[in-house]
């Protein structure tokens, strides 16, 4: 038989009031209800358990040795029931939790991303940060599929499903990497035009995504082909390729800085940006709320 299938948590509040007052009036006054309540409370207990938990006395009463084993399990018992109630509040307000979090291969290396994960868990400590990085269409369709809630990725992102929400996160400079004493990098800047007849280090991404087809769209809004030379996986492949000599690349500022062994240039005459959204689903959890909203203020900032 399951001794829990007639007592709740009145029985157990009335139980421990009792013990610590050993009066069932004064536990009555305590608790706000008749005595007789309190008695028939106990009794239904008493009855369920088969034994007695307390000595009824001409003046109050006292603990059983079963009583008195009973009472710091039930002491226990009410504590872990306000645990459990603190904590399902904290995670409807959104203050605990999870959340799964996806960004294409070394954007943690530019400064923007790190900057939010850091700000946000030190605002909420009790929300636990998953990382995952993927390529670009991989972790959108975990954000789909909500293996992830929220993915950071370069623009351009291809044809997105309407249960997603884009928004733009921050900008970055993209610049020309050539290798060090590279005729290009005697000049301060080099154009696509020059770059177009060298061997292009590029990263491959899917088409239509990523920096590979940013870096294609840069060519052709000149109406230029680049002339590809080699295919990485990542954006620091590019600079390590770059830095023994296997070609030139176009990447971000930041992450080129790390490169080692390169020159950096910046590109002449175009729109050399590229832009890192952040991509959620529209039904957001209390906790993402928190998130996003954080991500929103740090991108405003200048």
């Amino acid at each position: 038989m399951s001794y829990l299938t007639f007592m709740d948590l009145r029985h157990f509040r009335t139980f421990v009031t009792a013990a610590e007052l050993l009066s069932f009036g004064q536990a009555a006054e305590r608790l706000g209800i008749a005595q007789p309540a309190v008695s028939q409370l106990i009794k239904t207990m008493e009855d369920e358990l088969g034994f007695p938990l307390f000595r009824r006395l001409r003046r109050g009463v006292e603990l059983t040795p079963a009583g008195a084993a009973m009472l710091p399990e039930a002491r226990a018992t009410l504590d872990q029931a306000q645990r459990s109630l603190r904590v399902a509040r904290s995670a409807r307000r959104g203050e605990i939790g999870r959340i799964d979090i996806g960004y294409s291969f070394s954007i943690m290396a530019e400064p923007m991303l790190p900057a939010l994960i850091r700000r946000f868990s030190a605002a909420w400590p009790e929300i636990t940060l998953e990382f995952s990085a993927r390529a670009v269409e991989e972790s959108i369709n975990q954000v789909l599929e909500q293996t992830l809630d929220v993915v950071f990725v370069r623009a351009p992102l291809g044809q997105l499903s309407r249960e997603l929400v884009v928004e733009d996160f921050y900008q970055s400079e993209l610049t020309a990497v050539l290798p060090i004493g590279h005729p290009l990098a005697q000049s301060g800047s080099v154009s696509l035009q020059t770059l177009s007849t060298e061997k292009l280090i590029q990263i491959d991404d899917q088409p239509g995504f990523g920096l590979g087809q940013r870096v294609q769209d840069l060519f052709a809004a000149e109406g230029l082909t680049p002339r590809i030379g080699l295919h990485v996986d990542n954006v620091t492949g590019i600079t390590g390729m770059t830095a023994a000599g296997m070609g030139v690349g176009i990447v971000p500022r930041a992450i080129a800085e790390q490169g080692g062994a390169i020159a950096i240039r910046s590109l002449a005459d175009c729109d050399a940006q590229i832009t890192v959204c952040m991509i959620h689903r529209r039904q957001l959890s209390p906790q993402l709320q928190r998130f996003i909203a954080m991500a929103r203020m740090v991108s405003a900032e200048p």
